[in-house]
């Protein structure tokens, strides 16, 4: 079982999103394919978006519900370090989507274990929210990804 207080799980979250974010822009200056420069371009605004917001949320949020415990059951870390993540100098954009599959269902599992496992509501509304808003999130980036394809 794993320990940690609510703020610590969101900071890991927002330094994962600029993680991912950092790895699409070093991807995107090592290609000449001109559908997938947009497509990690939009990623890595996207992850810099999602990262802003966490720390927002971070900033203005009171310290009763982000100094909460909570217990879940990750024995191992639950956001890879982004370096870990492997393509091909000749990636395309389909390798590229399956990529942001993998890092969102990163995310949407460890909020998902959080808000099935945290106690107080409002700590359990918290992590629901931020499962809906990565979903929300998800189906903008699937919809915009197609227009991009069908280009």
């Amino acid at each position: 079982m794993r320990f940690e207080q609510a703020r610590e799980v969101l900071e890991h979250a927002e330094q994962f999103h600029r993680e991912v974010g950092a790895f699409y822009r070093r991807l995107n200056a090592g290609t000449n394919n001109a559908r997938l420069s947009l497509l990690l371009d939009y990623l890595s605004g996207r992850e810099a978006r999602l990262a802003d917001g966490l720390e927002h949320y971070l900033e203005s949020t009171g310290d009763g519900v982000l100094d909460t415990w909570l217990q879940y059951t990750h024995d191992t870390d639950a956001l890879p370090a982004c370096p870990e993540a492997h393509l091909a100098g000749d990636a395309t954009v389909d390798d590229v989507m399956a990529l942001a599959r993998q890092f969102h269902g990163c995310l949407r599992n460890l909020y998902s274990d959080i808000t099935n496992s945290a106690e107080p509501p409002d700590v359990r509304a918290v992590f629901n929210s931020l499962l809906e808003e990565g979903e929300r999130e998800w189906k903008k980036y699937a919809r915009n990804v197609q227009m991009l394809v069908d280009l």
